[in-house]
């Protein structure tokens, strides 16, 4: 994570989000290679970037550590069902933008898929 914790409180507030987002603009252009459900909370995209390179983005969704980040650690493929219907809807699709929205904790990313968007 680029930028010092505030508070005590584990969730990312907007400032620490967008210190994210600025990190994760590595993955504009990047094509979705899988999505693995390492636990019921916990998702794992997997990218291959325009240089060729892969790169995973963990999604964590339990509280009070809610959080997103690139990771270089290995997982163990695993799919779940979210995992499965995810990817089925992601599959062939590529990044085209990364934002905060409206200024608050919401992380957004839009993928393109032949000619129709995704925003997720």
């Amino acid at each position: 994570m680029l930028c010092k914790r505030q508070s005590k409180n584990m969730s990312l507030n907007r400032t620490e989000i967008a210190h994210l987002i600025v990190e994760l603009q590595c993955l504009q252009g990047a094509q979705i290679l899988d999505c693995i459900q390492k636990e019921a909370r916990q998702l794992f995209l997997v990218f291959k970037t325009t240089k060729g390179s892969i790169l995973t983005l963990l999604l964590g969704f339990q509280e009070p550590f809610l959080r997103f980040h690139l990771t270089s650690q290995k997982q163990r493929v695993t799919h779940g069902e979210l995992s499965r219907k995810l990817y089925f809807f992601l599959q062939d699709s590529y990044v085209m933008k990364i934002e905060q929205l409206n200024d608050d904790r919401i992380l957004q990313v839009t993928f393109q898929k032949e000619n129709s968007f995704i925003v997720w």
